[in-house]
């Protein structure tokens, strides 16, 4: 498909350690400001929440 959403890269050395730095800084700010704002039972919930989301999102079930 043509529409211009997707692009193609090669990633360096010295690029792919930037990244995984950059991974390791995001990681760490998720835990921090969203997971560590939320109770043991909010984590559960939102644990909950996304499965149904991803259940849907995979279609009717067939028994």
């Amino acid at each position: 498909m043509e529409d211009r959403r997707g692009v193609v890269i090669r990633l360096t050395g010295a690029g792919r350690r930037l990244a995984g730095e950059a991974r390791r800084h995001y990681e760490r700010a998720v835990r921090r400001h969203f997971i560590g704002a939320l109770s043991a039972g909010q984590v559960e919930a939102l644990g909950e929440i996304c499965e149904a989301v991803l259940a849907g999102l995979r279609g009717p079930q067939r028994p």
